[in-house]
């Protein structure tokens, strides 16, 4: 491995590929202002936060207490929350991307085919410009 020369200028004074590709990537980034992502929040996008949280709470109270009751609850609270988001229209990709997410519950559970449910396959043709 070759050794370094001494620059005279401290290391963290330096700039490397590393850290200019990363300034590069983030940059677009900062360009974007927080108020615009609000602005641009779908419904489905909106719901999947509500769905996110209402997981995390489902969670938190399974490792909490063995009690079936308690668990049937927030499984049933967390399934409202699914049921709402998979009956609000996908306005894009990511939106109808975010559903199949909590549907399947990031791939832990099944998402269904065409004949079972037949709502989010003919949205996603038509997300895609294929005939229902």
């Amino acid at each position: 491995m070759a050794k370094a020369k001494y620059s005279g200028v401290s290391a963290d004074s330096q700039v490397s590929r590393r850290n200019l590709l990363t300034a590069a990537l983030a940059a677009p980034l900062a360009a974007v202002p927080a108020v615009a992502v609000a602005e641009t929040e779908t419904p489905v996008m909106a719901l999947f936060r509500e769905w996110t949280e209402a997981k995390a709470a489902e969670n938190a109270i399974v490792a909490s207490t063995d009690d079936e009751a308690v668990h049937d609850k927030a499984w049933n609270d967390r399934f409202a929350v699914e049921l709402r988001l998979m009956k609000e229209p996908a306005q894009n990709a990511l939106d109808w991307a975010l559903k199949i997410c909590a549907w399947s519950n990031f791939g832990d559970g099944v998402c269904q085919d065409r004949f079972e449910n037949p709502a989010l396959w003919i949205e996603a043709r038509a997300l895609v410009g294929q005939a229902a």
